[in-house]
């Protein structure tokens, strides 16, 4: 593919509108100019011509473990690199790998990947900085976290998992109701971490503590959390009164219940939610049974269950979470991608780089077909997945 080339015949995917017949400049992997005319083109312009189909921004994971047989547990390079290539397919231009909760050691190996395949171009989706998920988890509430690799909070231990990597640890997830976590919490907002809150038992005063002490994100909300209750509204309560907020939910009707993902909508609204998928390993594969991070699990009825029936992850992928989000809800098809698209961007300090299509920004990009099916993905304006548009590239 050429360095300098055309999208035309699209219909734009904005922040708040569709236009149609839109035609966008790709030049040195940024969006270099958007029109809605092919007019000024040139004969020798080379063009790509999608047929009408959806452009949209290239999607962002904040909170994945593994797909396609690739799984960030292992800690190498090897497992993140098939993990950015596995993630094309639907869309994901940028991600944040997430581990769980690890021995520090295991945890700096997982750091040292990140920071390398952060820095490498080619491949797959980009790679924006780690999820630490845990350690300082509420074990009544950790899910298929080892309880052995659970840690109490504390500024010492924040730094012995942290030094080194400030500005390459994007998200921590933490419960804030135990002994030492408001503090930590405070480091991770000097550090410009996001505090995020999961896998935690608070009461909504003890979440309202996190919030005023600088948690601005909730992880898969509903899930590993204590509920709303009439007496005391927990930590659901205190995410969905909250203004300031992100909430992730996973969109796969099998973690939470499409009438809940609309509630969250609209308390949260489509500028404060973001679709992830906290996918593992089996994730875009045929796989009925497998092994993460110690932790044994198979496939039945579609959701990923240790022995105990525990839910591991998800087998979500992100191009399916926005087509269940767009059936479930009256959203627009502008409003649904925000939510894996621009938002995430916003929550993690990425915005002026990708997560719309304006002028100036990494040409990340999707085709989507009318059903909102992922015919290609461009990463920096290079087409790293689908075959299609390359047969109707014109000179």
């Amino acid at each position: 593919m050429d360095s300098d080339f055309f999208i035309v015949n699209g219909t734009l995917v904005t922040e708040s509108s569709l236009v149609p017949n839109a035609s966008l400049h790709i030049k040195y992997g940024k969006v270099e100019k958007i029109s809605g005319s092919q007019a000024n083109l040139g004969r020798d312009a080379v063009k790509v011509d999608v047929d009408g189909a959806y452009v949209s921004p290239g999607f962002i994971d904040l909170h994945v473990h593994g797909t396609g047989g690739y799984d960030s547990t292992d800690a190498t390079r090897v497992g993140l690199s098939g993990l950015r290539e596995a993630l094309l397919p639907y869309g994901v231009t940028t991600v944040v790998p997430t581990l769980l909760s690890s021995p520090a050691n295991l945890t700096h190996t997982f750091l040292n990947a990140v920071r390398s395949e952060a820095s490498v171009n080619e491949r797959g989706a980009k790679v924006a900085g780690a999820h630490l998920e845990g350690p300082f988890l509420n074990a009544s509430e950790r899910g298929v976290h080892l309880e052995e690799n659970l840690r109490a909070p504390s500024v010492e231990v924040f730094n012995e998992f942290a030094d080194g990597y400030r500005g390459l640890i994007k998200i921590m997830t933490l419960a804030p109701e135990l002994d030492g976590a408001l503090a930590v919490i405070r480091e991770c907002k000097s550090a410009g971490i996001v505090a995020s809150i999961g896998h935690t038992n608070a009461t909504y005063a003890e979440a309202r503590a996190g919030i005023e002490a600088g948690i601005s994100h909730s992880a898969h909300t509903f899930n590993a959390m204590s509920r709303l209750q009439a007496r005391d509204p927990g930590t659901v309560g205190a995410v969905l009164s909250s203004d300031t907020v992100y909430a992730e939910v996973i969109a796969d009707g099998i973690h939470v219940h499409p009438s809940n993902v609309n509630l969250l909508i609209k308390l949260k609204g489509t500028a404060r939610t973001i679709l992830v998928t906290d996918a593992v390993k089996p994730a875009g594969t045929k796989a009925k049974e497998f092994e993460m991070g110690g932790i044994e699990a198979a496939v039945r009825d579609g959701a990923l269950l240790t022995p105990e029936g525990t839910l591991c992850g998800s087998i979500l992928t992100m191009d399916r979470a926005i087509r269940n989000v767009h059936s479930w809800t009256n959203l627009s098809i502008p409003e649904v991608i925000r939510m894996a698209s621009l938002n995430p961007a916003r929550q993690i300090g990425i915005a002026k780089t990708t997560g719309s299509l304006v002028e100036g920004k990494d040409a990340d990009i999707v085709i989507l077909d009318k059903q909102l099916n992922v015919k290609a993905t461009y990463v920096r304006g290079i087409q790293r997945f689908g075959e299609a548009n390359r047969e109707n590239q014109t000179k």
